[in-house]
């Protein structure tokens, strides 16, 4: 099969050094448009999706942003990572993780028992990011 343009551009910016969220990226967007790509790549932050153009800098190896941000992100939604949440007892994904991480930095007032229970539960966690605390 032959490559696509994404992965055909990213090979040239990135060479051998193509971490494998920018491949997994590049073949995404040969599959799909940049904009549908985009689309389902949430921000780590709760600001909604990145743009196409990130997801064509990134390609590009030019985006002038935190590139290790865009890539965790990347990874959340192209690559299936999981891992054991302890407030829920059951693996999940980083894409349900982030979610999770995201409700539990929101306002203290927790609409039921289950959410305040998370809520303790994700900033126990050794997955829940320091700095996001």
């Amino acid at each position: 099969m032959a490559e696509g343009r994404a992965l055909t551009r990213a090979r040239a910016a990135w060479g051998d050094d193509m971490p494998p969220a920018v491949r997994a990226l590049a073949e995404a967007c040969d599959r799909q448009s940049q904009a549908s790509v985009a689309a389902g790549i949430r921000r780590r932050d709760g600001r909604g999706s990145y743009s196409p153009t990130v997801i064509n800098q990134v390609l590009g190896r030019a985006y002038p942003g935190d590139l290790d941000a865009v890539l965790a992100a990347v990874s959340a939604a192209l690559i299936a990572d999981a891992w054991e949440c302890p407030g829920l007892g059951e693996a999940i994904t980083a894409d349900a993780c982030w979610d999770w991480q995201a409700k539990a930095r929101a306002d203290a007032a927790a609409t039921s028992s289950h959410r305040m229970r998370m809520r303790r539960a994700c900033q126990a966690c050794p997955v829940f990011r320091e700095e996001d605390r």
